[in-house]
């Protein structure tokens, strides 16, 4: 019961879109805040009255510059992790607003345009690039993110990789 009180309202809520390709690549960026080997998925947080889906929608739009994207499936697993003390102040300073870390949830995305529509917000995105599977290990490197990763591709349970 405290658990779940804690995890609603001292950590933000996000998505998180493991977007993918007809040609079987997976796009990943880099944030302008990261550093110059962290890459993540595009996704991000869940504003008020937001279901996940929407925000997710939502924040692929604003930080990608488009609308083509469908949700393929949805992690059934939150994943809930801590940030560094520095992140939880620096919040609190610039965005006032006091949470521990985040509780994410993972989706399997396809992207349906061409790559020339995606047009990353460049005050968020520094870099976008589209990678293959067996290059997970190359780029995601924050804290349990390839097997996170791995573990909603196989929770999805599909052929196509």
């Amino acid at each position: 019961m405290i658990k779940n009180w804690m995890i609603e309202h001292l950590y933000r809520k996000k998505s998180i879109a493991i977007i993918f390709n007809d040609k079987d690549e997976f796009l990943i960026d880099q944030l302008v805040s990261y550093g110059e080997n962290d890459w993540n998925f595009s996704g991000g947080g869940i504003e008020k009255g937001e279901t996940e889906e929407q925000g997710l929608l939502r924040e692929l739009h604003e930080e990608l510059g488009t609308n083509k994207f469908e949700i393929v499936f949805k992690s059934k697993n939150l994943v809930t992790y801590n940030w560094p003390l520095k992140v939880i102040i620096q919040r609190i300073f610039k965005k006032h607003q006091l949470y521990l870390g985040q509780s994410q949830r993972q989706y399997i995305v396809k992207f349906v345009g061409k790559k020339s529509d995606i047009k990353p917000d460049p005050s968020e995105i520094r870099k976008i690039k589209w990678i293959k599977r067996n290059e997970f290990k190359d780029y995601l490197r924050f804290p349990n993110q390839v097997e996170i990763t791995e573990g909603v591709l196989k929770e999805y349970n599909t052929k196509l990789w």
